[in-house]
């Protein structure tokens, strides 16, 4: 297996980051999420999304080809999403690692993530990469309006040492 490493995005990446984010959402949510929703999310937002975002982005596999996304807000993994054809390659797990990572060094010690409530493969995921479920909610879907709401479940983490792995001093 190839170890991933994440990498800041560079201008080549951000076509095929577009496509990559459209298709692994539809792929993750298209059965799960309000057709309303699944209907506003095109490319066209993806790419409005990915707008000044580049201090909060990092991205896994060669320029010009990314493999994965994963994007902080805050206290949170806001997201992270990996192509089709990656997934179980460990692109997904070097990429949580180092939202995780960027997370510390901002100084955040509890992070969140919010998953889509029938996202089962996701949650599996997180549980398994360490983060807690803290329960569910119904939040403000991104980017719409009017608003449409989702159901999730809500993930934390607790990140000891800012910038420092866990188990670390």
């Amino acid at each position: 297996m190839t170890l991933w490493r994440a990498r800041p995005a560079v201008a080549a990446d951000m076509a095929p980051l577009v496509l990559l984010w459209h298709d692994a959402w539809h792929d993750a949510h298209r059965a799960i999420t309000p057709p309303a929703l699944v209907a506003l999310r095109t490319p066209a937002l993806f790419a409005e999304r990915l707008k000044d975002i580049y201090d909060r982005l990092r991205v896994a596999g060669p320029e010009g080809a990314p493999l994965g996304l994963c994007i902080i807000k805050g206290d949170h993994l806001d997201q992270l999403f990996v192509a089709g054809h990656a997934r179980g390659t460990g692109v997904a797990t070097a990429l949580l690692r180092d939202g995780e990572h960027r997370l510390r060094a901002a100084g955040v010690t509890a992070a969140q993530l919010d998953c889509a409530a029938l996202n089962h493969r996701a949650a599996h995921f997180y549980a398994r990469e360490g983060w807690t479920r803290l329960g569910s909610a119904t939040v403000p879907a991104p980017d719409v309006d009017p608003p449409l709401r989702i159901d999730v479940i809500l993930f934390g983490k607790r990140l000891i040492g800012a910038g420092l792995p866990q188990g670390q001093p």
